[in-house]
């Protein structure tokens, strides 16, 4: 399941609801709408969760959950796993910041 908000939340798995009060079947249902919503006065800032499995050799061997937010043009922040872990990456411009447990680890 994702979940994305732009000054409204929608949700987007096997259903489809929004802050629009209309059940979508399908994403692109979802993204036609946010289209005519925002076109004239683009959403510039975006959050959203996205939940993972992991497989391998046709089998899951973990999950995780990921938070990300986005600012146009040019901003990603992505945590990962616990919050309490402090894993991110963010993407400014054309690099990328790597922190491990809220130390930073790399640029890139």
């Amino acid at each position: 399941m994702i979940t994305l908000c732009c000054f409204s939340q929608v949700i987007i798995g096997i259903r489809i609801y929004s802050v629009f009060k209309t059940k979508f079947e399908t994403g692109k249902e979802v993204l036609n709408e946010m289209h005519q919503k925002y076109k004239n006065r683009p959403c510039r800032s975006y959050t959203f969760s996205q939940k993972n499995m992991h497989y391998r050799n046709y089998s899951i061997i973990g999950k995780s959950e990921w938070h990300g937010a986005i600012e146009l043009p040019d901003k990603f922040r992505i945590n990962f796993g616990a919050p309490e872990d402090e894993n991110i990456v963010i993407f400014k411009n054309d690099s990328s910041y790597r922190y491990k447990n809220n130390q930073f680890n790399k640029k890139t």
